[in-house]
């Protein structure tokens, strides 16, 4: 009998489970009870209250209660498959795991419970087998995102930047997870077929202390029109409905003011109306030569530019308007606010963007003098659009919003009449204007950027700005819209629509679950564009057998549209998607084709390892959606990797060795077919490829790294295609992941020992026996077991016209333990500064326990053990920027345990390189 669980019970002796059931041992060494449980596989157990009831799951997430006194076994529920099992009180239940979503669950009863009820679940990726990524450039499509229990709620919002789908969970527990950074919106209400708005207000009948707005007023050229929102829907109001509003030309500010009143600036006037009927209270109108360019307004004051380059500042009395002042300014204003960056009610400054000089400055209230003027946008072709003070956490701030979509950010310290501008930092948001608007959400003050790119800016940890992109594209305008079911909703107006809706949970990284109840092994994105396939597979519990499928998901809405049901006895273990050449076939050719490479278990006799397989190639009509098996070729063993070649051509490692295979088109018979062209001998157990033009980078399971290079036939001298062994890591490992990082010959590894190593082509020696050998450049521990790295970065992309070299070379990786994480090469200049940093820093921080850092990231495996070396820790590093100043000079300088001062010209550089690469993960 072979026991695969021995559980001690208090007072009542130990439960053994085994292949054939449980057995209740008692102190005495005597058998008090045996069950016959053959199908069930023992994970976890803990006993209740009594010791005379225990709580036991299985290995596919089934939960049972043993009542010890008459031995009876009952099932009660099912959840995750269980990792642990804490009893926080006599009916709360803690089931943690490690292959899904652990939960907090509630026994109906303690003595003889029956069921229990979930109160909380506890996300959980782990683990994640593999992923696939976009840049936003290819594969685009809409993000669905969940309703969170809105009734109606609708699909919106087209991803535009950095994505990531990977295979997470295993059995019922199985889904794929869409990472992004960005927010989802929940649609509340629409509008379509609505084109041409120049902006957009809230409002509140009931005045600006109600908690909800009813007046959606929406700006056009020429006219304004308001929208009612009541309990059964929304309504358009007429003239006479308005009263005092002006509908007959376009709306340049609208809101809520103290004293119950409405403020409304148009080029001819600025109207002081009453909140609840609309009624005119009072008016300041625009000489005939002056027209309102400009307006802006907080609770108790208006500022407004008038003909071109003259300010005017309204104090706002009950009932009435008072002009406070007016001021010439040097050039035409582009822009100006009003808004107080402290707690106060009146503001004591305003800001104004010019149009001539591309200037920003503070004016002083109400004389408006200028108290800062930056003038460092008037070299560069850009001009100052908008302008807006916020503060975000505890910090203040001026942010200004170009033409070209960046952004910069002036801290400031304001506090009565006085202000001092701090640090300024530059963001680039989108690639066209920006309309920066404040709003309130989850008790946060946030600041929306209106662009091709639309952005919410908010304050992070340690009230660092902090930049999320929303998951739409081209936002013209925007402004809160309190509903009473939702104060932090929010209005937006696209080209063609006007939508009001909630955020997701406001965060940098946005995660969606499509659930499949099927354990997701690899991925891969179809190169005709718009879906992607995954290899999934499913235990038949009373059998034990496996089915395997192919899956084919459409990238908008994340529907399956087709499956292909592999043999019972074959499981799919890599995938590829290729382009093919229509050229060289038929007009009704594939445009590209998925690849898969498999395993036959039944050639399985008493070797462990598959001595048979497949490469399976499948055409995939996305206008019927269906897929079709097209060609297929036998294997010597299990397929582990494939990755692409060259058009038409395939790469697959096969146990030892590694073969290059071409689909090849018989016009003859009309038929498809794999050619073997080439391959490569020697390995151990060849498992994981990347390629980076013609060079193969091989991953072994002993024999660590290879580099190989793809000779194509020539006809001129009559040689046929040949795989080159140019260079190798001669000392073995066991290798996990592979990824070719650039034409240089640069390679990350992920190391069965949850290490990572970096190793480097040495192409400028002379010695053949040097220039063979692959130079180990970095090594480091990170402490989880890498599945996967990639080319990739969640961070939003500006596009072509604002490049980050960092972003453009950075690499995504995801572990067993379901961790993203990110590696980004930096130049060496870089590397020195981040290096000394890191190497004070650890001197200067006391470790937990006496366990320090350079321990902890020391590479460790059977072949080898050293520091870490060429990497640096990111996580780590950033601490440096939540210190306070006096503590960040002492590690800049190396203060404690014989430090040297970082290689940098201050403590300001090393911030600034710390948040650009803050920005690209």
């Amino acid at each position: 009998m072979h026991s695969s669980l021995l559980i001690s019970v208090k007072d009542s002796g130990i439960l053994v489970f085994n292949d054939d059931g449980i057995t209740h041992i008692e102190k005495t060494g005597s058998i008090r009870f045996e069950i016959e449980t053959s199908s069930i596989c023992p994970g976890v157990c803990m006993a209740l209250g009594d010791s005379e009831t225990v709580l036991l799951t299985d290995s596919i997430g089934s939960v049972f209660v043993l009542q010890l006194g008459d031995s009876r076994l009952s099932k009660i529920g099912e959840t995750s498959p269980a990792s642990t099992i804490a009893v926080l009180d006599d009916t709360t239940v803690y089931i943690g795991s490690s292959s899904g979503e652990s939960c907090l669950i509630e026994l109906d009863e303690l003595v003889t419970p029956k069921s229990f009820a979930v109160l909380e679940t506890f996300p959980n990726a782990a683990p994640i087998f593999d992923f696939i990524y976009t840049d936003g450039t290819s594969y685009l499509g809409s993000n669905t995102i969940e309703s969170n229990g809105l009734p109606g709620a609708k699909i919106s919002g087209t991803v535009q930047r950095g994505r990531a789908i990977a295979c997470c969970g295993t059995g019922a527990q199985g889904s794929l997870q869409v990472l992004s950074n960005g927010i989802g919106m929940v649609e509340i209400f629409e509008m379509e077929d609505v084109s041409g708005v120049q902006g957009l207000w809230a409002g509140a009948s009931d005045g600006s202390s109600a908690g909800s707005d009813d007046l959606l007023v929406v700006s056009f050229v020429g006219e304004t029109r308001v929208l009612q929102f009541v309990e059964d829907g929304c309504n358009e109001l007429d003239a006479d409905d308005c009263l005092g509003l002006a509908l007959d030309e376009e709306t340049l500010v609208f809101g809520n003011v103290e004293f119950d009143q409405l403020v409304q600036i148009t080029p001819s006037r600025v109207t002081l109306l009453r909140s609840v009927d609309r009624l005119k209270l009072d008016e300041w109108v625009a000489p005939a030569n002056k027209r309102i360019t400009l307006g802006t307004f907080n609770s108790s004051q208006i500022l407004v530019a008038a003909g071109g380059n003259e300010l005017l500042f309204f104090e706002i009395q009950e009932g009435s308007l008072a002009l406070k002042g007016q001021v010439q300014t040097e050039s035409q204003a582009s822009c100006i606010d009003i808004s107080s960056p402290t707690d106060m009610t009146m503001a004591n400054f305003a800001a104004l963007g010019t149009w001539g000089d591309s200037k920003v400055r503070i004016l002083q209230l109400p004389s408006m003098r200028v108290v800062f003027e930056d003038d460092s946008a008037a070299a560069e072709p850009q001009l100052p659009r908008s302008v807006k003070f916020a503060r975000l956490g505890g910090t203040a701030f001026l942010l200004v919003g170009f033409g070209d979509g960046q952004l910069v950010a002036f801290a400031l310290d304001a506090a009565g009449e006085r202000v001092i501008v701090g640090s300024k930092k530059r963001l680039v948001l989108g690639t066209q204007s920006l309309h920066l608007v404040p709003f309130k959400t989850e008790n946060r003050d946030c600041v929306f950027a209106a662009s091709d790119m639309p952005t919410v800016l908010y304050a992070g940890n340690n009230n660092k700005l902090v930049c999320s992109n929303l998951n739409l594209k081209n936002v013209l305008s925007g402004c809160q819209f309190r509903l009473p079911s939702n104060p932090g909703a929010i209005a937006l107006a696209t080209p063609t629509s006007l939508k009001i809706g909630s955020l997701d949970n406001i965060q940098k990284l946005h995660i969606q679950k499509i659930p499949l109840q099927e354990t997701p092994r690899r991925i891969s994105w179809w190169e005709g564009g718009g879906f992607f396939g995954v290899l999934t597979g499913i235990v038949d519990p009373t059998s034990g057998n496996e089915q395997s499928f192919l899956r084919v998901f459409d990238n908008q809405t994340y529907e399956c549209v087709d499956s292909f049901e592999f043999k019972v006895d074959e499981i799919p273990q890599s995938i590829c998607s290729i382009p093919m050449s229509a050229s060289s076939f038929t007009d009704e050719s594939p445009e590209s084709l998925f690849v898969v490479g498999t395993a036959i278990l039944n050639a399985v006799s008493s070797q462990e390892e598959p001595e048979a397989g497949r490469v399976i190639a499948f055409a995939f009509d996305k206008r019927m959606r269906k897929l079709q098996l097209v060609c297929e070729i036998a294997t010597s063993g299990c397929v582990y990797g494939l990755a692409q070649l060259e058009i038409g051509m395939v790469v697959a490692a096969v146990k030892s060795q590694v073969q290059v295979l071409q689909v090849v088109y018989d016009a003859d018979l009309n038929i498809y077919s794999f050619v073997s062209l080439c391959s490569a001998y020697g390995f151990v157990q060849s498992i994981y490829i990347s390629v980076r033009g013609r060079i193969v980078t091989v991953g072994d399971l002993v024999n660590t790294v290879t580099m190989l290079e793809f000779v194509p036939a020539s006809s001129m001298d009559g040689t046929e295609a040949r795989l080159v062994d140019v260079a190798r890591d001669y000392l073995p490992a066991w290798t996990t992941a592979v990824h070719a990082v650039n034409d240089e010959g640069l390679v990350v590894v992920g190391e069965i020992g949850s290490n990572l190593y970096a190793l480097r082509r040495q192409t400028e020696v002379t010695l053949e026996e040097e220039h063979r050998r692959l130079e180990l450049v970095g090594m480091f521990h990170l402490g989880e077991f890498v599945n996967s790295i990639k080319r990739g970065s969640l961070a939003s992309r500006a596009g072509p016209e604002h490049p980050n070299e960092m972003q453009a070379n950075s690499m995504l990786f995801c572990t067993s333990s379901g961790t993203f994480g990110s590696i980004v090469p930096v130049k060496a200049e870089t590397f020195q500064i981040l290096s000394g940093l890191q190497s004070n820093m650890q001197k200067h921080i006391v470790p937990v326990g006496g366990f320090g850092h350079v321990e902890w990231r020391t590479f460790a495996s059977d072949k080898r053990t050293h520091e870490s070396v060429g990497f640096i820790d990111g996580d780590f590093v950033q601490q440096f920027a939540s210190m306070d100043a006096a503590e960040m000079e002492q590690v800049f300088c190396g203060a404690k345990n014989a430090g040297v001062k970082v290689e940098a010209d201050s403590v300001e550089r090393v911030l600034e390189i710390l948040e650009e690469l803050a920005a690209v993960v």
